[in-house]
């Protein structure tokens, strides 16, 4: 995903501050939105993963596996909150209002 290309000119001046956010390309510089890092990950979780996303890549695995994770995670949150609210039920009112308009 390229969110942007500037002169290679343009960034030089901004130094290694942007290294593993950019991608070279001939004479330009283009951000692409990722971040590059290195995981130290146990064999057999990756090839579990792996085996469960059959034809997927590492990364593609990898951040399927954080995007399902986090969706989760947020559902799992929005329950804890559950009754920690007090919300007036309205649906009857607007009904109302909305026949008449």
């Amino acid at each position: 995903m390229l969110l942007g290309c500037r002169e290679a000119d343009a960034w030089a001046t901004l130094g290694p501050t942007f290294i593993g956010l950019t991608a070279a390309l001939p004479g330009r510089i283009c951000q692409t939105g990722a971040i590059r890092t290195t995981l130290d990950i146990d064999g057999d979780l990756m090839r579990t993963l792996l085996a469960r996303l059959p034809g997927r890549s590492k990364t593609d695995a990898i951040e399927y596996a954080i995007e399902v994770f986090l969706a989760d995670d947020s559902v799992d949150r929005l329950k804890k909150l559950a009754g920690t609210l007090e919300i007036d039920d309205l649906s009857s009112e607007l009904r109302a209002l909305d026949r008449t308009t």
